[in-house]
């Protein structure tokens, strides 16, 4: 048979030829020509990575007859030996298949003799983890004192499976999943060497199905190469690794959005109709999602994945937030695992699409998160622009001076005819806090700004109170301000008594004249106790997370509180009666 394999024709002959692995590479090449070899080795890492061709490559260079050089030379009688699988001192065993006592003696006797063709004589022991416990007690001792002319290459996949006293004698190189990148760009080199027609986009899918294996990278281009008729594309790379294009899965997740699941259901259809296995499309819509959150929230240009400058994939990116794509992911992987023990897994992954799809169309799943997210910016104080809060200005009432007439007003008979008013004032008005928390969300830092304005010298003001307000300044400066403007604040306490105290019109006007001392500005605020201002925030909240952009909330109904102050209006003779003569020495009767 004069075919060769790609992965076997293209196995690395130096360390140069490696992909990805440069940790391990540089370190052996600097071993190598310093002559600084251990006598045993440990390689451990996921499958196709090069563990088994570094061992190799080690085992030319100890015994090409130029050592010590970092590099085989490739040209020496060794080297071609070696090349062509036929150099005696060079012994590989696959540990699954000899993992017995016996099999390990034998490598116990045989280390003694000295090597018949080079200068060392090297055992590289594949799936070390499948030796019995037995196999490994028979080769702790050689492991340990081995000859000086014998060198040890353990590789294995699965490392903490193999004993502690195994390690402690070995020195251990991890080898890692080989990069998208690099993986490409080993492909690319073998492709033009070929002179095989492949599509970009094919490359693209045979380096991600690949899953960091340069090996079953290689392996998906030969299957690929088969099964296509001329040029090899990414219809036929999915064809063959049984994996789903990116397009197939961005249509699922449109379809989701969109609340569509008919059409998701009718491409799941498709994907099986086409061998695709169900454990595998719901695993792809895992990463999907995964790639979504890495797209949105870290830089993507080291990834080298191709979807992440799709179009489509963006635009759907930038309709999903955060908190959707993990309810998404604890589905799917709810999904994963359910499928394990089932013969029926298209059921699973149907009725997690109708979850995913019900999520969308209820908005319930995963609202608390939101709900705690608009309740900590409230919390945090988020400013309310100047421009916007007239409608708060037109509720919070200001004490205005009244300049005295300097002229006598003539009488006016009407005025004694004048009815009797009443005003009511309701100084706990919904409206205000409707109108502050609609406006909370306008500009974040400028709030908090605000906030350390206020907490930086609040405790100026006990300091300059005057003494008959210094016990109402006191109570006032325990409170805590959940929300400030420029000139406006909401502040909360914990007993609704000192609410009702602070809210009473002649101690808010102290207590104004008080903050405009403090502040050299003018301030109004509104009191609350804690209750009443955590059961508005939420059901605002509620509202405002459900679409609703101008909530309505109820009236304020809370044991103790005195919500409405209500007073007679004087008549206007009376009024310019005080006006003149001063309200100490008016009396009505």
């Amino acid at each position: 048979m004069s075919y060769k394999a790609l992965y076997r024709a293209y196995r690395p002959q130096r360390f140069l030829d490696i992909a990805g692995q440069k940790h391990v590479t540089k370190t052996f090449q600097n071993a190598l020509k310093n002559e600084k070899i251990s006598h045993a080795y440990l390689f451990s890492g996921p499958r196709g990575t090069g563990k088994t061709s570094i061992a190799k490559i080690i085992a030319n260079v100890v015994n090409c007859e130029s050592y010590p050089i970092s590099e085989p030379c490739g040209t020496c009688d060794n080297c071609l030996t070696i090349q062509k699988g036929m150099f005696s001192d060079i012994i590989e065993i696959d540990a699954a298949s000899n993992n017995g006592v016996d099999e390990i003696r034998e490598i116990r006797d045989k280390v003694k003799y000295t090597p018949s063709q080079g200068k060392y004589k090297v055992y590289i022991i594949d799936e070390v983890h499948m030796l019995s416990i037995g196999a490994f007690n028979a080769l702790l001792k050689t492991l340990e004192e081995p000859p000086s002319h014998v060198i040890f290459i353990l590789a294995t996949t699965e490392p903490h499976k193999i004993p502690a006293t195994i390690h402690s004698r070995c020195q251990r190189f991890d080898f890692k999943e080989i990069s998208i990148k690099d993986i490409k760009t080993k492909l690319k080199e073998i492709i033009d060497k070929e002179a095989i027609k492949v599509t970009l986009e094919a490359i693209d899918a045979i380096a991600e199905a690949a899953e960091g294996g340069m090996r079953d990278a290689l392996s998906l281009l030969d299957q690929s190469i088969s099964y296509s008729d001329d040029v090899v594309n990414d219809k036929d790379v999915h064809a063959v690794a049984g994996t789903v294009s990116d397009i197939k899965i961005i249509d699922i997740f449109e379809n989701i959005s969109n609340s569509n699941v008919f059409n998701a259901f009718m491409i799941i259809d498709e994907l099986i109709e086409n061998g695709k296995e169900i454990n595998r499309v719901n695993y792809q819509m895992i990463v999907f999602l995964k790639d979504i959150l890495v797209l949105k929230n870290v830089s993507t240009d080291n990834f080298g994945k191709a979807i992440f400058s799709n179009k489509k994939f963006i635009d759907l990116a930038n309709k999903l937030n955060n908190e959707m794509i993990f309810f998404y992911i604890e589905c799917l992987s709810n999904s994963q695992r359910e499928m394990r023990f089932t013969n029926n897994p298209r059921t699973f992954l149907e009725l997690t699409l109708i979850k995913m799809t019900d999520f969308v169309q209820q908005g319930e799943a995963g609202l608390y998160k939101r709900i705690e997210e608009l309740e900590k910016k409230i919390s945090e104080g988020l400013f309310v622009k100047e421009s916007e809060i007239k409608e708060v200005k037109n509720v919070v009432i200001k004490e205005a001076s009244i300049e005295p007439e300097k002229e006598i007003i003539e009488e006016d008979s009407n005025i004694f005819d004048e009815p009797e008013k009443k005003i009511i004032v309701d100084v706990f008005d919904v409206n205000i806090i409707t109108s502050t928390l609609s406006l909370a969300m306008s500009n974040k830092p400028k709030a908090k700004e605000n906030k350390e304005k206020l907490s930086k010298l609040w405790n100026q003001i006990n300091i300059k109170a005057e003494p008959h307000v210094f016990a109402v300044a006191k109570e006032f400066s325990q409170g805590e301000v959940v929300v400030a403007s420029e000139d406006f604040f909401i502040i909360i306490f914990d007993h609704v008594v000192t609410v009702n105290k602070l809210m009473r019109s002649d101690v808010r006007k102290k207590m104004i004249k008080l903050l405009k001392d403090v502040y050299n500005q003018e301030y109004n605020y509104m009191a609350l106790p804690k209750e009443v201002w955590a059961l508005k925030r939420k059901e605002y909240v509620d509202q405002f997370s459900v679409g609703i952009l101008e909530p309505v909330l109820s009236m304020i109904d809370y044991p103790g509180l005195e919500v409405v102050e209500e007073k007679k209006e004087s008549p206007e003779i009376v009024k310019r009666a005080i006006e003149l003569f001063g309200e100490e020495k008016i009396n009505i009767k």
